[in-house]
């Protein structure tokens, strides 16, 4: 078994037939399935807005994200009504 260092973890490899098998890399994995699943929101807005959001978001004990995310469902869902 050979190990080496990189990206500061440490990668075991183990000799099978002559080749070197890597262990599964969980990193690598969901950096894979994020670029093929997932899909990035970029907005911008007034700093005082932003501030004022980010406190609002803090009092009600949600993150910034959960409330966005409940927000577009509730868009995507009076969407789909909107359709019948």
């Amino acid at each position: 078994m050979e190990r080496l260092r990189s990206n500061d973890r440490t990668i075991e490899r183990k000799l099978q037939g002559g080749k070197m098998k890597e262990k599964f890399d969980q990193k690598k994995y969901q950096q894979k399935w994020d670029k093929e699943n997932l899909l990035p929101v970029y907005v911008k807005y007034k700093a005082a807005f932003v501030k004022e959001f980010r406190a609002a978001c803090k009092k009600i004990d949600k993150s910034q994200s959960e409330v966005i995310r409940e927000v577009m469902e509730e868009t995507i869902k009076k969407a789909k009504e909107y359709e019948r």
